[in-house]
């Protein structure tokens, strides 16, 4: 019970930190449908077309998401009415949720207040206390990733099949949420069943688990093809062709986004005029823009239009493979960019703002903000090698997504936002704790791990 008051002190304490950070950027008083906008917007208007027409009126928009979180919206709307503040309070549930489950994962390899620290670092990170407090589908997907975990390894324990049906149920979930973590899903049941191959049952409950996902995602991507023609639950032609056509960027280009990527577009700018108000990302999507305008003005609807960009940016990558798959360098810097509060990374900070900072004090404010995250980074790495090397239990799946988050996005997406890792931030931190007492053990010579 002792350490329940524990875990429950931490929840409240991060509850009420996101509170105040939401309170400080004024995403408290955005209580208004329309003053949400993007995929905020998307997903409360398929929600709400759900509820009030039986359909999620997915023709309505251009550009088709996941499903699963409107779905999430529709249901928690129905019930609790149709407010924004029904969307925060499941939000601050699940963030809830999240820590608790990360708490129990942090038990497998800390003992004693280490294992409370990470819910606590992950609990009191303002970066991700934006996802409290927005309309989003990052916090669903993070508690449906700690999830996944707690069910693969109650199976490891235990090997009872009720916990890969779970764990099948969760990661056809989190796949209807962000559909990259589909091909995580057949990778770590492939890895449960063969360090299991001693227990003759294993390949048969990974097939089930498997079976189920593929049912959850089947059966949505059946059901797209019957009304749209389509057989996919997310368009992706026009990310696919936008990301290949990095490969047709100059060295020059590549070598001026890389800085970038490593400090921020502000500094590259500095150095290269005129960059901050044309960076590689934006170039790239007013390419993608004028080819699928152009499409629309020959005539083309808009799921031909992605099945043509999907094309193109095949053949695009198979034409410049080396630049295509050097582009995931400065992709992984972008992806790894801290937040502020708003839930904006320092990628744009001070591109066009704060006038009266002198630009010598703006680029050391970027660099600071940057040597401290980086050094949080390599605590991470050391925190993943250490548990790699020293074989911790069940350590493997953790190694694992956090490296396909990070590779699938970078070789996927452009830009990668810094959101798109928002699912396995908690694994950052989980490793940086382990990091830090790699750390310290190697200072004072001693045994603490």
């Amino acid at each position: 019970m002792k350490a329940y008051r524990g875990i429950i002190f931490v929840i409240v304490v991060s509850v009420l930190a996101s509170v105040a950070t939401a309170y400080w950027n004024g995403t408290l008083f955005q209580t208004s449908f329309t003053d949400w906008s993007d995929d905020s917007q998307y997903y409360n208007a398929r929600a709400l077309s759900l509820l009030h027409t039986g359909s999620l009126g997915e023709d309505q928009a251009q550009f088709r998401r996941p499903p699963a979180y409107p779905l999430f919206l529709a249901a928690i709307y129905g019930v609790f009415g149709e407010r924004i503040a029904v969307a925060w309070v499941a939000n601050i549930a699940l963030f809830s949720l999240s820590l608790f489950l990360l708490w129990w994962l942090a038990l497998q390899w800390l003992v004693g207040m280490r294992s409370y620290v990470v819910p606590l670092l992950c609990g009191l990170y303002g970066g991700f206390h934006y996802y409290v407090f927005s309309v989003g589908s990052e916090m669903l997907s993070v508690f449906l990733l700690l999830v996944l975990l707690f069910f693969l390894l109650r199976y490891r324990e235990s090997q009872e099949m009720r916990y890969l049906i779970l764990f099948g149920v969760a990661g056809g979930a989190l796949a209807l949420t962000k559909p990259i973590f589909l091909y995580a899903v057949p990778i770590l049941l492939g890895g449960i069943a063969y360090q299991m191959r001693q227990y003759k049952g294993s390949l048969r409950h990974a097939g089930v688990a498997f079976a189920i996902v593929l049912f959850f995602v089947g059966g949505w991507a059946a059901r797209t093809y019957a009304l749209f023609g389509e057989l996919q639950t997310e368009r992706s032609g026009h990310i696919v062709y936008t990301r290949a056509l990095y490969g047709t960027l100059s060295l020059r280009d590549a070598g001026i986004h890389l800085l970038a990527s490593v400090t921020n577009d502000y500094v590259a700018d500095q150095l290269f005029p005129g960059y901050g108000d044309d960076p590689v990302a934006t170039r790239l999507g007013v390419m993608r823009i004028t080819a699928f305008r152009e499409l629309r003005a020959d005539g083309y609807e808009n799921k031909e239009i992605e099945r043509i960009l999907f094309g193109r940016g095949v053949s695009e990558a198979m034409r410049h493979p080396l630049m295509f798959a050097a582009g995931a360098v400065p992709l992984l810097f972008d992806l790894n960019t801290p937040e502020n509060f708003n839930g904006f990374p320092v990628t744009r900070m001070f591109v066009g703002t704060r006038n009266t900072i002198a630009p010598w004090q703006k680029i050391a404010i970027v660099l600071g903000i940057r040597a401290m995250w980086f050094f949080f980074l390599a605590v991470v790495v050391t925190g993943m090698i250490r548990a790699a090397r020293t074989a911790l239990p069940n350590i493997g799946p953790l190694v694992f997504l956090v490296a396909f988050a990070n590779i699938s996005h970078a070789f996927l997406i452009i830009p990668p936002e810094p959101r798109f890792l928002v699912p396995v931030l908690p694994l950052y931190v989980m490793f940086f704790v382990m990091g830090a007492r790699a750390i310290v053990d190697k200072l004072s010579k001693k045994s603490i791990i």
